[in-house]
């Protein structure tokens, strides 16, 4: 048996098979949990991009790594760590695409007449409504700044507006509010580059973005996708000094068909699939077998992981 045929029998195809086992069942308990259980908290954003990572290294360290004493590394250098590292992004990084994916394609939509409608109806994900209004005029907004990168290189502005959605265009007289349409204006500047202080640098960006706003028609949405109070986009609806909005859902507008919704994100799943399972084979190529150790683990016995 040649190299490749070794390499691809006991070790690329434990590795795949690890890998939809974990992105498979990572995603079905994050369907159950927190699509069909509706279970949410403040960091859920976070934890949708570090925990399917962290938690790659579990299969990898328990089933993978002892297929890779297999390979005559030197133990020495850091070839061990990068075939590890690699395969856990190839299957963190799909896992953690694959969350968003299934968010879209499972969320329902509910069709509602008014807004009026949105207590008194379960919630879902997606909703369409048949008559609306968009109070422009009397938006609400949040501002904020803070620096990023290595040695905070990077200023992020970010500026969240908060349009009530009434009953009708001229149904301003009302208190309550009971939704509101959110969009958000981000912004990334290189925060050594002015003689401007963060504040100033983001009242003129808010400027920018205002001028923006006013030029964009936000009234010609084709559904609207309902964002979890975790999100930034709420701070802007909380600061509405017009409408009482205790209780009003906020809502990020989609302008494309409701078909296409999970397209863009699909691309990227079996892109990242795709990707990371090509770049684990390529660098496999590479290493020489332990034949030692490949006889051992023929046996069943147990094998040492340097050559």
């Amino acid at each position: 048996m040649n190299n490749l045929k070794i390499k691809l029998k006991y070790i690329y195809l434990p590795f795949l098979l690890i890998a939809m086992a974990f992105i498979i069942g990572y995603n079905f308990l994050y369907w159950l949990f927190i699509i069909q259980f509706g279970i949410s908290f403040q960091y859920l954003d976070t934890v949708q991009i570090i925990l399917p990572n962290l938690l790659a290294w579990v299969p990898v360290l328990i089933w993978l790594q002892k297929r890779l004493k297999l390979l005559k590394l030197d133990p020495d250098s850091r070839a061990h760590f990068l075939f590890l590292q690699l395969a856990v992004f190839a299957i963190g990084i799909p896992a953690c695409i694959a969350q968003f994916y299934f968010e879209e394609v499972c969320g329902k939509c509910t069709a509602l007449e008014t807004i009026e409608q949105i207590n008194h109806v379960p919630k879902t994900k997606f909703y369409t409504i048949k008559k609306y209004g968009l109070d422009r005029l009397h938006y609400s907004e949040y501002q904020t700044y803070y620096t990023s990168g290595k040695n905070n290189q990077n200023l992020e502005l970010e500026f969240y507006i908060a349009i009530p959605i009434l009953t009708t265009p001229n149904d301003t007289n009302s208190k309550d509010c009971k939704a509101y349409l959110s969009y958000k204006y981000l912004k990334t500047l290189d925060a050594n580059n002015s003689d401007l202080k963060p504040e100033d640098r983001l009242a003129l960006f808010v400027e920018e973005s205002l001028k923006d706003y006013w030029q964009t028609d936000f009234s010609e949405f084709t559904y609207l996708e309902y964002l979890r109070p975790i999100h930034k986009n709420y701070y802007a609806a909380q600061n509405d000094s017009r409408y009482n909005s205790k209780n009003a859902v906020v809502f990020d507008a989609h302008y494309t068909p409701f078909e296409s919704r999970a397209d863009e994100i699909q691309l990227y799943l079996i892109g990242s699939l795709g990707i990371g399972f090509f770049l684990w084979f390529f660098i496999l190529l590479f290493p020489k077998i332990n034949i030692s150790n490949l006889e051992l683990l023929k046996s069943g016995k147990t094998y040492k992981i340097n050559p």
